[in-house]
């Protein structure tokens, strides 16, 4: 006979609403947890390893454990409604709440599994052909399959403000894949939109600048270098890189790009005097073995001489940056919140609402 009893125990713990608890309140202090030390580890300049809990194959057998619990707890009071005489909503609530629930566990397991995060940066007039395959896993591009997307910058579009700073920044991107279809946005900074189940967005934005290479036997090249965005403060960037290695020189390079600059013959007398593109400039530094071998502020189109190459400052392109973000369980997610919220209203408004203290007091006068 006792054994008999071990399925029955083994069923009440399963459905257990003591365990259901437990779950969700270890689950959510994780989570809770490491969306702190994400805000404390998060660095503007590096790809944001968002969601970094959900990978950890605890955190899946606390949810897989979770969403059998609910699955129990949902047949049980399946079982339990058809046996009662209870209306069809008053029946049927509880159990879309409970299976909204299981549903945005799925989507949170898959969310946690094939969750990918990457860059793209486009430089105005250029086209950046990536692997779909490479966009939708967690890998680097060079190792995607599949057909190719194409990504274009058309142009970008900066608005300054009354001071002549930069107040907006539009980017207007055309996507093209293997079907054909060209697929054109205009986009703000951080203004989201979808395409093919990845999400996408301009967080980062600058310019790149192309060097022209001459040798004195006359051979000839073109480097472009999109330049990384430092900012100091509101409204106050500088466009920069820092130890860049050109194969055909012998020479590491710094370079500092001002859109409006008034040169003074050198770099202490350079002034960048405003953020609108109207007079570029290119602060030029090049070093080998320590020592300076260039140090030069050229006006576009001026050129420097070292050894026996001379650069010139050929072109400057405006850049953004796209962050993309391919998440697969974020369609369940918000399918399950919708099954949740809809099986709650129904439960709550199929229960009768409760007579008021004075009218009950009426009626029983009244009957008297």
């Amino acid at each position: 006979m006792a054994a008999k009893r071990y399925p029955g125990k083994i069923w009440a713990l399963v459905k257990s609403r003591v365990l259901a608890i437990v779950l969700i309140f270890i689950i959510s202090t994780a989570v809770t947890v490491d969306a702190f030390e994400l805000m404390g580890r998060w660095v503007p300049s590096e790809v944001p390893q968002t969601g970094n809990i959900y990978r950890y194959w605890w955190f899946k057998a606390l949810a897989v454990v979770l969403l059998v619990n609910l699955a129990a707890c949902t047949t049980d009071r399946i079982i339990r409604q058809f046996k009662s005489k209870a209306g069809f909503l008053s029946r049927w609530g509880s159990v879309f709440f409970h299976a909204g629930l299981a549903v945005i566990i799925v989507g949170t397991l898959f969310t946690g599994s094939y969750r990918a995060h990457s860059t793209i940066k486009l430089v105005q007039g250029e086209t950046k052909q990536i692997p779909y395959r490479a966009l939708t896993a967690q890998e680097d591009f060079n190792r995607g399959s599949g057909p190719d997307v194409s990504f274009t910058l058309d142009k970008q579009e900066i608005k300054f403000n009354a001071s002549g700073r930069i107040g907006e920044v539009f980017s207007h991107i055309t996507i093209t894949d293997h079907t054909g279809r060209d697929r054109s946005y205009d986009l703000a900074e951080l203004e989201q939109f979808s395409y093919r189940g990845l999400y996408m967005f301009p967080d980062l934005y600058g310019y790149a600048v192309k060097i022209g290479i001459r040798s004195n036997p006359g051979e000839t090249e073109s480097i472009t270098i999109p330049l990384e965005t430092t900012e100091f403060s509101e409204g106050i960037r500088s466009y920069s890189q820092k130890n860049l290695k050109i194969a055909s020189l012998p020479y590491n390079f710094s370079v500092n790009f001002y859109p409006d600059i008034a040169v003074g013959g050198d770099a202490v007398k350079s002034v960048n005097r405003s953020y609108q593109l109207e007079n570029p400039g290119l602060f030029i530094m090049a070093n080998n073995d320590n020592e300076i071998g260039a140090q030069q502020v050229i006006p576009l189109g001026g050129a420097v001489k070292l050894g026996g190459y001379t650069l010139t400052f050929e072109q400057v392109k405006p850049w953004t940056e796209l962050s993309v973000v391919y998440d697969p369980g974020a369609g369940l997610v918000f399918a399950g919140i919708i099954m949740a919220i809809a099986g709650l209203s129904i439960t709550l408004l199929s229960r009768p609402f409760p007579a008021v203290k004075g009218q009950n007091l009426k009626r029983s006068n009244n009957n008297e």
